[in-house]
């Protein structure tokens, strides 16, 4: 029963939030884009958090202010290694030179290939574990939408975001996440 009345709450709060933070955190990077897919993300990992500091946010006096507070903390962390990793690679773009350009269109032929495609796959199964191998195969590559596969793993809406949130990161610590996001497969 607490934890029907717990994934109520948490839904309720990130039906009630999830806008209004996307759009704080959108106006704190002047509405960049580059930085959209990191927002939703960090919104993602702060409704995480929520869910794992349930006991202490139920009786919080002001849990918009908290869920604000923790997601800008996160975002201007997230911005700084972000910045950090983009100017280190601009950095090794300019160790490496017009090389790398000249070959770009058989690298990207490279990446694309089937069995390219294949390796990084197996490459993030690895990462996962079996739950998350599955939502991961059933979000991302079937696109059901995330109350179809909470009904199907028989798990709440909000365990099943927070998976996706942890493959997210997952992916993005071992440098896969932008593979496939730059291909739209995210």
């Amino acid at each position: 029963m607490a934890s029907d009345e717990k994934d109520l709450f948490l839904s309720e709060l990130y039906a009630k939030y999830k806008d209004e933070l996307a759009a704080s955190c959108k106006s704190y990077v002047d509405y960049r884009s580059e930085y959209y897919d990191l927002i939703y993300d960090i919104i993602q990992d702060t409704f995480l958090a929520a869910t794992r500091e349930y006991d202490k946010l139920k009786d919080h006096p002001n849990i918009g202010g908290w869920l604000f507070k923790a997601c800008r903390f996160r975002l201007n962390n997230e911005i700084i290694a972000y910045r950090r990793e983009k100017k280190r690679n601009v950095f090794l773009q300019e160790q490496i030179g017009m090389e790398m350009v000249e070959n770009a269109d058989s690298i990207i032929d490279d990446w694309l290939s089937e069995e390219s495609v294949k390796q990084c796959e197996t490459k993030i199964f690895a990462l996962l574990n079996d739950t998350e191998q599955r939502i991961y195969y059933e979000f991302f590559k079937m696109k059901k939408s995330i109350k179809q596969i909470a009904d199907e793993t028989h798990k709440s809406e909000s365990a099943v975001k927070s998976v996706i949130a942890r493959i997210r990161s997952k992916l993005r610590r071992h440098k896969i996440f932008l593979f496939f996001s730059n291909l739209f497969l995210l």
